[in-house]
């Protein structure tokens, strides 16, 4: 039997995220590194809704992810002064020192994930993948907020 396409990309993004979290610890946090890394991309301080949009998260997911990552002292929330209604996110000198670490953790895991191959076919799983996440952009679907949090039952 063939696992269908979302079974098995659902084992990968928890492997991913299982190698990817442990090469930080030690971290003053468990999740959520990668809106730190986008926020750094950044050469302006985008609105919370920017950030949300980025991270392809609705505004509950989103109130709770700066939320965490606020009381860890990585980000700061600042009135906007062109619209006093929403907040601009920004990285604290603590989120902005992690940000290699989170970097270096992405290359390593990407790595993992594609040892074993050639360049030629490491291409070809990024052109594959990106294939995927096109055409399923290109249909009707429902909106999901994915979140992860590391297993408790398992230490």
């Amino acid at each position: 039997m063939i696992a269908p396409i979302g079974a098995v990309t659902k084992e990968i993004t928890k492997m991913y995220a299982g190698v990817f979290t442990s090469y930080l610890e030690g971290l003053p946090l468990d999740r959520h590194y990668y809106p730190l890394y986008l926020l750094n991309e950044r050469k302006t301080a985008p609105t919370q809704q920017e950030l949300g949009e980025m991270l392809g998260a609705g505004k509950a997911l989103m109130v709770r992810i700066i939320d965490y990552l606020a009381d860890r002292d990585l980000v700061t929330r600042k009135p906007n002064p062109a619209d006093r209604r929403c907040y601009l996110i920004e990285l604290t000198n603590t989120g902005k020192e992690l940000v290699p670490q989170i970097e270096k953790a992405m290359m390593k895991t990407d790595e993992v994930c594609l040892q074993n191959m050639n360049n030629r076919e490491k291409q070809k799983a990024r052109e594959i993948l990106n294939t995927i996440l096109t055409n399923l952009n290109s249909e009707p679907a429902n909106e999901y907020d994915v979140e992860f949090s590391k297993r408790l039952d398992h230490e």
